[in-house]
């Protein structure tokens, strides 16, 4: 995940990354669901806010909107955005971004 980010890609999901590591999908769908105890989504979106964070944290946000940060970030959506990141960091992103704003 770090090194290839497939994350940032809006249709990064199970199937397609079981392809890109070639390992079958529902061992996969098993490794998460028994051994990580986390939705591959849930799992996916975490690397996406973090990267978000990461954008927030060097100013893009004095540049370019929220919304916009979320979608490099990977979200298809302002609300799949503002949920996952909500869900991860407990506080919204505009929260969040106000601590690194000019």
């Amino acid at each position: 995940m770090a090194e290839l980010r497939p994350y940032l890609q809006p249709d990064c999901n199970l199937a397609s990354f079981a392809r890109l590591v070639n390992i079958p999908a529902h061992h996969l769908a098993y490794y998460f669901r028994e051994i990580r105890k986390q939705s591959f989504n849930d799992f996916r979106n975490e690397w996406r806010v973090k990267h978000a964070e990461k954008l927030i944290m060097e100013g893009k946000c004095n540049d370019i909107t929220l919304e916009a940060i979320g979608t490099l970030s990977g979200f298809s959506s302002r609300n799949t955005f503002f949920l996952a990141f909500k869900k991860s960091k407990g506080i919204s992103p505009g929260t969040f971004a106000a601590q690194y704003m000019k």
